[in-house]
C-alpha cells in the first residue's frame, strides 16, 4: 500500500478551497484518472443517469483510466464515494469492481490568514497485481 501526504499554502480563503475540494466532478477532472459515469440513487437502489436522480448522492459509478496513449490504456469500472464530511476534513474513496485497486484521499483545510489556507492532503492507494495480470500484460 502506498501512502502520500503533502501540505501546501494556497493564497485563497478557506471557504473557496473547501468549495473546490467538495465538488466531486471538479476533483475527478483534476485527478485525470477518474471519469464519473452515473450516480447512485438511494431510492431506486441502483446507479442512474444524473437527469434521473431523485435525491442527493455522493456515490458514483466511475471508470478508472491507467496508462498513457504511448503505452497502453487500461480502463476499469468501479465506484467512488465522496465527498464524505468529517471533523478532520473531507474524504473521497473508491475501488475497482474487482477490488484490485482501492484508494482514499483526505483533505484538511485550515485558515492561516483571511486570504491564505493551509491544505493538507493524505492519500493511500493499493493495487493488487496477480501473476496472471503480469503474464497477460494487464499490470
Amino acid at each position: 500500500m502506498s501512502f502520500y501526504s503533502q501540505e501546501v499554502a494556497i493564497q485563497a480563503p478557506k471557504a473557496r478551497i473547501v468549495s473546490l475540494i467538495t465538488d466531486p466532478f471538479l476533483l475527478s477532472g483534476v485527478f485525470g484518472h477518474v471519469n464519473i459515469l452515473r450516480a447512485y440513487d438511494p431510492t431506486r437502489g441502483k446507479y442512474v443517469n444524473f437527469s434521473s436522480l431523485s435525491s442527493f448522492s455522493n456515490r458514483f459509478l466511475v471508470v478508472y483510466i491507467f496508462g498513457t496513449p504511448d503505452t497502453k490504456m487500461n480502463l476499469f469500472e468501479g465506484e467512488m464515494e465522496g465527498p464524505i464530511f468529517g471533523v478532520d476534513g473531507v474524504v473521497y474513496r473508491g475501488q475497482t469492481k474487482d477490488q484490485k485497486f482501492t484508494w482514499e484521499i483526505r483533505f484538511e483545510a485550515k485558515a492561516i490568514k483571511p486570504m491564505e489556507t493551509l491544505l493538507r492532503i493524505f492519500m493511500t492507494a493499493d493495487y493488487k497485481v496477480s501473476i496472471l495480470d503480469n503474464l497477460l500484460g494487464r499490470a
